[in-house]
């Protein structure tokens, strides 16, 4: 008896392995859900990777450069953060989205690593203040813009 109830026990966590491993899967409406892997067609590398309710992205997607470095990070919930990498790991920009378009500020870096520009966005367009910085981190360019 307590090797059959031992067995029900492994079998059971065997499946839950199996079924929280299964990816690219699609319900009967045809939507993504749960976690999804894309590869690039020209060298199988990873594309990106994430979780999707109903096919709406949710949580923490990655996606990679063709040749594998992390090329960004985007965090899908209330507000949309995004932070874009350099194929060197080096941080590029950050910002937040919202319908799919740049909102409220995003900066922007240097290869180098020194912050080079930040601007503010409504709806995908610059709105308010856009400054450029030298390496040095002095104001070289400030604007403002209105609609």
């Amino acid at each position: 008896m307590k090797k059959r109830i031992l067995l029900g026990i492994f079998l059971s966590f065997i499946s839950f392995i199996t079924f929280a491993q299964e990816i690219n899967q699609v319900d009967a409406n045809g939507k993504k859900q749960g976690s999804w892997k894309k590869y690039y067609p020209s060298n199988d590398g990873l594309f990106y990777e994430g979780q999707f309710n109903d096919d709406q992205p949710v949580g923490v997607f990655k996606h990679y450069y063709e040749e594998g470095s992390l090329k960004s990070i985007t965090i899908y919930g209330e507000q949309v953060k995004s932070e874009v990498f350099y194929p060197n790991g080096q941080l590029m920009a950050m910002g937040n989205f919202k319908q799919q378009l740049k909102d409220s500020t995003w900066v922007y870096f240097d290869k180098s690593g020194w912050m080079s520009l930040k601007e503010s966005y409504v709806k995908g367009k610059r709105q308010g203040p856009s400054t450029s910085y030298y390496p040095t981190g002095a104001i070289a360019v400030e604007q403002f813009f209105n609609d």
